[in-house]
């Protein structure tokens, strides 16, 4: 992790004036737990933000599954229609 001193050589050789001001704020937007939790926006990383999208495609899922199993029942009946169908014509 990047600490004070450090930064405040480092800031100093390239600015040429010495680093004054609260680290505070530069050692929190590195760490990087606390970047996942600032980042409570849509499609971030933050807890909330995440549940969001595990709900989303939950719901997309659940979405899927029935139309999925409407295509199969579909199907099933056609099958049924069908097979009834040729014996009616082979009765004839």
């Amino acid at each position: 992790m990047l600490d004070q001193a450090f930064f405040s050589r480092i800031y100093e050789q390239v600015q040429g004036t010495p680093f004054t001001q609260d680290f505070t704020p530069i050692q929190e937007s590195l760490n990087p737990l606390n970047f996942v939790v600032k980042r409570d926006v849509d499609g971030g990383t933050s807890a909330r933000a995440m549940q969001k999208m595990i709900d989303l495609a939950q719901y997309h899922l659940e979405d899927s599954i029935a139309w999925l199993s409407s295509i199969i029942t579909q199907q099933q009946e056609a099958e049924m229609k069908r097979k009834s169908l040729i014996r009616t014509l082979l009765k004839a």
